[in-house]
């Protein structure tokens, strides 16, 4: 019996360290880079240099047409006015847009400065105006509504070839501009009307004149914009 039991101890002892001098198995090494595209080679190594060059050009083409794509339906999606309105804020302007003069002007065609780079800005300023209003941060100020005048110059340039005569009052909107006036000084409000906040409001009046025609910005005499007074005979 005390055999067994020893010939079981010698043999637990052997196994042991039989177990200590076998090399630990770690975990397999990932794959270096070049070791990855060694094997893609040999891998394409039967089909030809130019049928692989070949196929990698319309790979790369293709996946560019489909940025380009789907980049060129984003950029007008994002400009149309029905993807304003999915935004509750905003639905109030786009109903009294429907409604106004301007209502088959996009919204970036106003809201944007005219050319490349200031389509790109006010695309990105707008990504920033929808990751507010997802997060739930956004506030009244957090998107900038204010219309550059070169962009109603787009359609309105003929307000600078001459003065324009209104209720025998004269308007020389050449000069106005030309002394750093802004159209939406007077005109605020002739896309989206009422919706415009109080306060934010403007319209072509003698108080709105009469900020800079206060013989400091502009002079201050009558006759300079009410010509119909100044041509009438003397006692009407």
């Amino acid at each position: 019996m005390k055999e067994r039991i020893g010939e079981g101890d010698d043999r637990e002892l052997h196994t042991r360290a039989a177990e200590a001098q076998a090399p630990e198995e770690g975990p397999e090494e990932a794959p270096s880079l070049l070791e990855m595209l060694a094997a893609v080679r040999r891998a394409l190594a039967p089909f030809g240099r130019k049928r692989v060059f070949t196929a990698s050009l319309g790979l790369a083409g293709a996946l560019l047409g489909g940025v380009l794509l789907f980049s060129g339906v984003s950029f007008w999606w994002t400009s149309q006015p029905s993807f304003c309105a999915r935004c509750h804020p905003m639905q109030k302007f786009v109903q009294a847009w429907k409604e106004s003069p301007h209502r088959k002007v996009n919204c970036e065609r106003c809201h944007t400065p005219p050319g490349l780079f200031g389509f790109l800005g006010g695309k990105i300023a707008g990504l920033q105006v929808v990751l507010d209003y997802v997060r739930e941060e956004y506030r009244d100020w957090s998107f900038n509504a204010a219309v550059p005048n070169a962009a109603c110059l787009q359609c309105h340039e003929g307000v600078l070839e001459k003065n324009l005569h209104a209720r025998g009052i004269a308007v020389s909107h050449r000069s106005i501009i030309s002394a750093g006036g802004k159209c939406m000084s007077c005109h605020s409000t002739v896309a989206h009307g009422s919706a415009v906040p109080v306060g934010s409001e403007t319209h072509p009046s003698m108080a709105a004149c009469l900020k800079c025609h206060n013989d400091k910005v502009a002079p201050l005499r009558c006759n300079l914009c009410h010509v119909a007074r100044a041509q009438a005979p003397a006692g009407s």
